[in-house]
């Protein structure tokens, strides 16, 4: 096999701060993977000892005389069955008898060779041959702990992460843009501040933990006023993104489930903003990852009021018919992973048809009813940034891509409306999309185009597949390669558009119940 590890060589090299560490060549049959391991100047205390006694000339040794003999022969293609070899031959849960930065070197330089086996490169072999997407790149902003001096955060880096930006160019651009912002905020809550810099380039401040995160949130707003929250939940490790429109008063738009509740709360306080001061949540509509946790941030915040469309309110205060429904789609024991669905006291309602407004001081939100991913869709335009923020009225979009796709779940969804809604809300020319499901983007006219094509294309895929007796499956691979001959600037190749064919069944059967509840099929 042309994986097979051969040998494993080690040496002394120095870092860029002219620091020993340790340097791993991995050789196998057909390949070869070089790593080096770092060696940062603040050292937590719950780290990794990152060599053993005698520093980096013991950590050679001990490779070519403990880690070398046993690796040989192995797979370089089965990473964990390395990693964990790595483990056995320390022995310690702290990698004190090899050190963790050898451990490190020989762990990248192993994946860097079994990729070289294939000739293929590291990110194809991890991702996939097909795999052409980059990690969004995280940005350096205000330094602390060790790498500052004076008084300073106790956290060692406050990151920025441009998410939904739609090119590397974009979100490079974005990080650039925020790291000037940080530097203007700086001289203001700062007098002494003379834009000293760390190592790694983050602004060196006098300033709190709580300083930096307050200014680190006003820099990161995605518009005016506007910011968005997203947080990781349940042991699936699903997100949920949710927006906070701070005025004189606030508003919380979307919930997610309850899972994600205790999530938001938080992320709310890293950017100062308390969850006591919300005045309104605002779900675009009830489902369960979008309004789900709604009564669960009520019993938190029960000074707000929750904005629900005339349609759903009864369902918020009788909620056994939306579990009855949330079990036929997620399973009886949905509440396990999502949390329980909570109904609220009539009192904490704020019950509309479309057409309301929300003062919130300089800003005012108009309610938007948009019937047809569920009758009790609402969707919220901002008059300040004349941001729409659209739940799924619009459908759902892939962050940082101009790739959309319908949103059809049953038993609400109707086509009729959907479409009517779509026309609606692209009369009022936002300058801004803020999906639920998809980030923020300002691509309004090119997005709102295509889901209006799309979901009239999806009906008619659909409708003429179940009139000639084509299974589900038939049906889909013919949207999929709908999508493929749509769009093939953005959708040439297939691997982009994974994330949406996930979703067909569930959007199909939505169009399906439609067509069987109006007599068409």
């Amino acid at each position: 096999m042309s994986s097979i590890i051969e040998d494993v060589i080690a040496r002394k090299i120095f870092n860029n701060r002219g620091e020993e560490t340790i340097e791993v060549d991995v050789v196998t049959t057909a390949g070869f993977g070089r790593a080096s391991a770092p060696a940062g100047k603040s050292r937590g205390k719950a780290e990794v000892i990152y060599y053993p006694t005698g520093g980096v000339e013991q950590a050679v040794k001990k490779l070519e005389e403990l880690i070398t003999p046993e690796l040989a022969g192995l797979n370089a293609d089965f990473q964990e069955e390395i990693d964990d070899t790595l483990h056995e031959i320390d022995g310690t849960t702290n990698f004190k008898n090899i050190g963790g930065n050898t451990a490190f070197a020989i762990s990248l330089a192993n994946a860097e060779a079994a990729a070289n086996s294939h000739s293929l490169l590291l990110f194809q072999f991890l991702g996939g041959t097909s795999a052409n997407t980059l990690p969004y790149p995280l940005g350096n902003c205000i330094s602390g702990g060790q790498h500052a001096r004076g008084k300073s955060p106790d956290i060692q880096e406050f990151l920025a992460l441009p998410h939904g930006a739609e090119t590397f160019f974009e979100a490079a651009t974005a990080n650039t843009q925020i790291h000037r912002k940080i530097a203007e905020a700086l001289k203001k809550k700062d007098k002494t501040f003379a834009a000293g810099k760390s190592d790694e380039g983050a602004w060196i401040a006098n300033i709190t933990d709580e300083d930096a995160f307050e200014t680190m949130a006003k820099a990161c707003e995605v518009a005016d006023g506007i910011i968005e929250l997203e947080t990781e939940w349940g042991k699936h490790g699903r997100t949920t993104t949710a927006y906070l429109v701070v005025d004189e008063e606030t508003a919380l738009i979307e919930t997610g489930p309850s899972a994600a509740v205790p999530g938001l709360m938080e992320a709310m306080r890293l950017v100062k903003q308390d969850p006591a001061t919300i005045s309104y949540v605002v779900p675009t509509h009830i489902h369960l990852d979008h309004g789900g946790g709604a009564g669960f941030m009520s019993e938190k915040v029960p000074s707000a009021k929750v904005v629900v469309h005339q349609s759903g309110a009864r369902h918020l205060l009788d909620t056994a018919r939306l579990i009855a429904s949330t079990r036929l789609s997620f399973g009886d024991n949905f509440h396990e992973e999502y949390g329980p669905i909570l109904s609220l006291p009539a009192e904490r309602l704020m019950v509309v048809q479309g057409g309301e407004t929300i003062k919130l001081g300089q800003r005012v939100l108009s309610i938007i009813h948009t019937p047809g991913h569920a009758p009790h869709h609402i969707g919220i335009f901002d008059s300040k940034t004349r941001g729409l923020f659209c739940g799924e009225a619009l459908g759902s979009r892939q962050p940082g891509k101009d790739i959309v796709a319908p949103s059809a779940a049953p038993p609400g969804f109707d086509l009729e409306h959907a479409l009517e809604s779509m026309e609606r809300l692209k009369d009022l020319s936002p300058a801004l999309l803020l999906y639920s499901h998809g980030g923020v983007t300002d691509h309004v006219d090119n997005l709102t185009r295509m889901i209006i094509e799309q979901t009239r294309a999806y009906g008619e895929i659909i409708l003429t597949g179940l009139r000639a007796g084509q299974s589900k499956e038939e049906i889909a691979q013919r949207i999929t390669q709908y999508h493929l001959g749509a769009e093939p600037s953005v959708l040439g190749q297939r691997e982009a558009y994974r994330p949406v064919e996930r979703g067909y069944r569930l959007t199909m059967d939505g169009y399906i119940h439609y067509f069987e509840r109006n007599s068409m099929v």
